[in-house]
């Protein structure tokens, strides 16, 4: 797991990558601000990132809303001495809030539940060549004798297996059937706006109104999964 620290003080710093290297997790990286963190090569690869709300520059809500829109999969934690301020900070991402000055089962008990979350990142094995990271996939339709999978990158794989035996098997991942011919996946799943599902990255499906009841059950499902993961 890659851990970012983005704050302006150093002591507080030390004090966060300190704490994470006592816990065995080493792989950190640290930035005194948030445009130092936005233009890091390793940015878009970071698990986690721990965030100062308060910060000379960028504040962390700032960074925290181009964070969900670069890099769906990174999880923020807020550290703060400002409740009042925790109502704005909400979001997508946002896993938890740490006072300071943290304590290590604190950080612990949050960490521990980034890595339950980032189950996003087990691999899916579409055929007997190609593995790709759920989070990688946003959906997979039925093409002729074949299940496609199409991710964010661009790129898409295809499988023999029957899209609703994927169904079935893609379920417990977080993706749901939008149509006989479309599984998304929830990770990517924005709204649904014209009798058409919207994803993250601007695509969008048609569906139907029994396909509609059952996507409103799924994500809710999936939100409450995410919930308790809080």
């Amino acid at each position: 797991m890659k851990i970012g620290i983005c704050d302006d003080d150093s002591k507080t710093r030390e004090q966060l990558n300190n704490l994470c290297h006592n816990l065995g997790y080493i792989d950190t990286y640290q930035f005194d601000s948030g445009e130092e963190l936005l233009s890091s090569d390793i940015c878009p690869s970071l698990t986690l990132v721990f965030l100062d709300i308060e910060m000379n520059g960028m504040t962390g809500i700032e960074v925290k809303n181009i964070l969900e829109q670069k890099c769906h999969f990174t999880l923020i934690i807020f550290n703060t001495s400002h409740e009042e301020q925790i109502k704005d900070a909400f979001g997508r991402n946002v896993i938890s809030f740490i006072s300071k000055p943290f304590s290590e089962i604190s950080i612990k008990t949050n960490i521990e539940r980034a890595a339950a979350l980032s189950c996003n990142f087990l691999p899916i094995k579409i055929n007997d060549e190609v593995s790709v990271p759920c989070q990688d996939i946003l959906y997979v339709t039925s093409e002729h004798k074949y299940s496609i999978f199409y991710t964010n990158n661009g790129n898409s794989f295809s499988s023999r297996k029957a899209l609703k035996d994927w169904a079935k098997e893609l379920e417990e991942f977080d993706f749901c059937p939008i149509s006989r011919g479309i599984i998304i996946n929830l990770k990517h799943y924005k709204k649904i706006q014209d009798k058409k599902v919207v994803l993250y990255n601007g695509m969008s499906f048609p569906i139907s109104r029994r396909y509609s009841n059952l996507l409103k059950l799924k994500f809710d499902e999936y939100t409450l999964k995410l919930l308790r993961c809080r």
